[in-house]
């Protein structure tokens, strides 16, 4: 929709529904690249597609390809979304990959107070890679990479109150620095609170946190549909169901 966005950008309550997406690089079905800015209400279903032929770095996400800074920008935020777009990966090795159901990497690098904050936000993605990786792979249900520039509070990247209910396959067979995760694949100096996941997907996708301190809670999807804080806390799912997005979809089962 927006190839990419800068720090006073706002996009917000949008729908995109039962949508095909193909590109090679720096692609979300909302915004390819994000920079500073903010996303909210955004709601996403279909097919993302991508034949990466040339072995280039690929960046594949349900609403944001990679969020990063341009130097300027302080604070990118991707609130109250919902993705239900899967997510298919076909490459040759040595492809560098970053594949996320809400965004597929969010960086912060080059800038000590640049951070990401993901918060309130689901999805039902099911991802798959095709492919014989040979190099650095992150796959999750949410963020594949998260970071931030240094370890103080304030300007930790944050990834709280969200929800994946979707699938990850064709990287079990994988043995060359792959993070696949059922919430995030990699993170970094990022505040984690709150997230959940299929207690199946999380036991085989744990993903890897450098500081050893974020956790996955792993339910049943009967379970994590009935918890209270579930549903008090996260993205308000009803709302997508009304609207038709998630018609055919993990989430809609479980209600």
């Amino acid at each position: 929709l927006v190839g990419k966005l800068g720090r006073n950008g706002v996009v917000k309550n949008v729908t995109i529904a039962k949508s095909w997406f193909g590109a090679t690089s720096y692609t979300g079905a909302i915004v390819g690249i994000l920079e500073g800015g903010t996303i909210d209400n955004c709601k996403v279903s279909g097919t993302l597609s991508v034949t990466n032929a040339q072995a280039k770095t690929v960046y594949l996400g349900g609403i944001v390809g990679i969020s990063k800074t341009n130097g300027a920008d302080k604070t990118a935020t991707i609130v109250n979304c919902i993705s239900d777009v899967d997510i298919t990966l076909t490459c040759p090795a040595g492809a560098e990959t970053y594949i996320g159901g809400i965004v597929a990497q969010a960086s912060a690098v080059d800038n000590a107070t640049y951070k990401t904050i993901v918060a309130n936000c689901g999805s039902v993605s099911d991802i798959a890679v095709n492919s014989a990786l040979t190099t650095n792979t992150y796959v999750a249900g949410i963020v594949g990479w998260m970071e931030s520039n240094n370890n103080a509070s304030a300007t930790k990247s944050q990834l709280q109150n969200c929800y994946s209910a979707g699938s990850i396959t064709g990287l079990s067979h994988q043995a060359y620095a792959v993070n696949t995760g059922a919430i995030y694949g990699r993170l970094r100096y990022t505040t984690v609170s709150n997230v959940y996941a299929l207690t199946d997907v999380a036991a085989a996708h744990p993903g890897v946190d450098i500081q050893g301190a974020a956790s996955v809670t792993g339910m049943s999807a009967a379970k994590m549909m009935k918890s209270e804080a579930f549903v008090v806390a996260l993205a308000d799912a009803a709302e997508a169901l009304n609207s038709g997005i998630l018609a055919n979809s993990a989430v809609k089962a479980m209600y």
